[in-house]
């Protein structure tokens, strides 16, 4: 019940990322306290950064599970931050998290495959879309159905690439999953905004790598990494303690503010 009261407040509040702040520096007050912080308490605070728009603060967030209070993720922690990476044009990343979260033992459910399918809709790969909303008509245990938001977002990614026949494939399967009154129309801001971030994304790191090329051809400057080294960030492998560094939860923590394991350290 306080968890639910909790995450009620903190959506309440969490159109401004001082509130979202807040809550989470009260969590980390209740552990200095020698109280007890569950994981569904600070999910509520990944999904709530990911609702103002900061996914670096979702995943910096994620970290601090580990890092601070010393818990281990749960598969809802990530099917939060991969409906965040599909929200805010990471699409790509939601494999690599799935990944990440079966090698630490843990099962998909429904929404992490709805969460997939999502993605994969986000980054325009219908065709993989369309085999896993198949898959789920077979895969998942009876007496589960895939969201009738994510169907619907799938509806409308066929609508947006024009893939007709898909779409009556679609249509009749939502159908047997007991969703008979989607309709094939309605906004597609959800998706185009998904797409452009997308395509904003790809496009920074084609121009990054472009320079990058260009400095190497004129034998000035070393190439710069895409992503800082542990060395670079101030931290070390052994602070990190959460295994390669290639894992999207470890590399993807930067936003615009400063990043909440820098507050908490100072």
């Amino acid at each position: 019940k306080s968890v639910l009261a909790f995450s009620n407040v903190v959506e309440a509040l969490s159109e401004r990322v001082e509130a979202v702040d807040e809550a989470y520096f009260m969590l980390v007050g209740m552990l200095e306290a020698g109280e007890d912080v569950c994981v569904p308490a600070v999910n509520v605070v990944v999904a709530a950064c990911a609702r103002v728009g900061d996914l670096g603060r979702a995943f910096e967030t994620f970290l601090e599970l580990q890092r601070t209070f010393k818990l281990e993720p749960t598969t809802q922690v990530y099917n939060t931050l991969m409906r965040a990476c599909s929200s805010h044009g990471q699409g790509e990343l939601v494999p690599q998290l799935l990944q990440e979260m079966e090698s630490k033992g843990l099962t998909a459910d429904c929404e992490t495959h709805c969460a997939v399918m999502d993605a994969l809709v986000s980054v325009g790969n219908m065709d993989e879309a369309m085999e896993k909303f198949k898959w789920m008509k077979e895969g998942l245990p009876e007496g589960q159905a895939p969201a009738k938001e994510s169907v619907s977002r799938l509806i409308r990614g066929l609508l947006l690439w024009r893939r007709t026949d898909d779409l009556k494939r679609v249509r009749h399967l939502a159908g047997w999953f007991g969703y008979h009154d989607l309709k094939s129309g309605g906004h597609l801001s959800w998706l185009k905004k998904s797409i452009i971030k997308y395509r904003d994304n790809e496009t920074a790191k084609y121009e990054e790598l472009q320079s990058a090329a260009s400095q190497e051809d004129q034998h000035t400057q070393p190439v710069a990494t895409v992503h800082s080294s542990d060395t670079d960030s101030g931290r070390s492998p052994a602070d990190e303690g959460l295994g390669e560094p290639e894992e999207p939860s470890k590399v993807i923590s930067e936003s615009g503010d400063t990043p909440m394991a820098a507050k908490v350290s100072a």
